[in-house]
């Protein structure tokens, strides 16, 4: 009997790709497992703010605002980047706010932007909703605007310590994050949401060049040394309350704590592992990875080759598959070429801060190293070739065209994750 060729769909931005592989060659598809949405998240929400850290912060609130006669409350959030379903828990929590005194008025919502575009009316409304654009103040942090930061210090390490204005001078300090592996600081979430969320342009600097200049990918491991920092930077500027949410890929709430903004990440993060962290029991020789969710622009799709590389074998292949609508980003213009630049000479760069963007830089240096290790190809209509040759990347105008290299070699076996964006991908050490 002829071999038979099986339809494989994934994720595709705001549609599916579909494609045929050679069942001689399918190997394993890797996908997030399962979960169990909530089925009321505003009861979630109030049982984790009667615990007794919550219960404590809110009392705090109601007494000072009594006391004060007005407070000011600043509430970080997700930025477009991530897909947070803010709007199940913004309206419940400035209801709680009201109830403690606090008026709509006092109250400002800042996305954890980083060094990423302002976002829009439109992308905000879609993230909280009417009621909550109609009821507080939403304002864009500006990373690289003096007036907008406020100098908070120098840490332990050495980094100048640059913040939101807004954030840093409110009464009570509050963020919402989602928790989903990254490949610096283990998971994203939690202090994340204020440096680099919140942070100013050189606080993200060094941010970036701690991250990416580390040898080791971090995705999926609580033992980054970027988390422990980023969390001590926090304790310097405070963070009252963390709400954080872990969001299954249909964009469905199905964990959430609240509480203090360590101890509460790091209750949240086994939920967030049990869906995302896909454990593989050998290396890939071709892997194709779709970027899903991360989708907008090959900043953020890059995080499917961040997330999965580690399972793919020395000298072999990952293919990414993504939309890009947004291209290479306006604000990370250079990403590109940083990327194709050979390694070794990227390090020399980062020592010369004064002449090149560190920011965009020293994620590209990660790239290159990973460039060096695996063969890398894109499939994607929104990157032109000469984008994806000069980072050093074979393009592909297909998937089809991607998995010809497959033919040669009757014994090759491809493997497939549907959420690159999103998944660690890890191999299981074996007992």
């Amino acid at each position: 009997m002829p071999p038979m060729n099986v339809q494989v769909t994934v994720p595709f931005g705001k549609m599916e790709m579909s494609f045929a592989v050679d069942e001689r060659h399918l190997g394993s598809v890797l996908t997030p497992e399962p979960s169990r949405p909530l089925g009321d998240v505003p009861s979630a929400l109030e049982n984790e703010l009667r615990q007794p850290f919550c219960r404590a912060f809110l009392e705090t609130v109601e007494k000072s605002r009594k006391e004060a006669g007005r407070l000011t409350v600043a509430v970080v959030i997700n930025d477009y980047t991530r897909f947070s379903p803010m709007r199940e828990v913004l309206p419940f929590l400035l209801n709680r706010l009201n109830r403690a005194g606090v008026e709509d008025s006092e109250i400002r919502i800042i996305p954890a932007l980083g060094t990423h575009r302002p976002m829009s009316e439109a992308e905000f409304l879609d993230c909280a909703g009417e009621e909550v654009l109609r009821r507080v103040e939403f304002t864009n942090p500006q990373a690289d605007s003096p007036k907008e930061l406020v100098y908070v210090g120098g840490s332990s390490s050495g980094i100048e310590v640059w913040i939101n204005r807004h954030y840093a001078r409110a009464d009570v300090k509050i963020a919402i994050g989602t928790i989903q592996p990254h490949g610096a600081v283990g998971y994203s979430g939690g202090a994340k949401l204020i440096f680099p969320g919140i942070s100013g342009l050189k606080t993200i600097q060094t941010f970036h060049r701690s991250a990416n200049t580390n040898p080791e990918n971090y995705a999926g491991h609580l033992d980054s040394p970027i988390r422990k920092e980023i969390e001590d930077l926090v304790h310097m500027v405070g963070m009252d309350l963390l709400i954080n949410l872990v969001v299954d890929p249909r964009g469905k709430i199905s964990g959430l704590s609240a509480g203090h903004y360590v101890r509460s990440h790091r209750r949240a993060v086994p939920w967030a592992k049990n869906i995302y962290g896909v454990p593989v029991q050998r290396r890939s020789r071709i892997l194709l990875v779709s970027s899903y969710p991360a989708d907008l622009d090959f900043w953020q799709a890059a995080k499917g080759i961040f997330n999965c590389q580690s399972i793919v074998e020395d000298g072999g292949r990952l293919v990414l598959l993504t939309p890009c609508p947004d291209g290479i980003p306006r604000e990370h213009a250079q990403f590109h070429r940083y990327i194709g630049t050979p390694s070794d000479k990227i390090e020399q760069m980062l020592e010369n801060d004064e002449s090149y963007d560190i920011t965009t830089l020293s994620p590209a240096l990660c790239l290159a190293r990973f460039r060096e290790r695996i063969h890398i190809g894109i499939v994607s209509p929104g990157l032109t070739r000469e984008q994806v040759e000069l980072m050093g990347f074979s393009y592909f105008s297909s998937v089809e065209e991607a998995l010809s290299l497959a033919e040669t070699d009757r014994a090759v076996t491809i493997d497939i994750v549907t959420h690159g964006g999103e998944m660690c991908p890890y191999l299981e050490k074996k007992e």
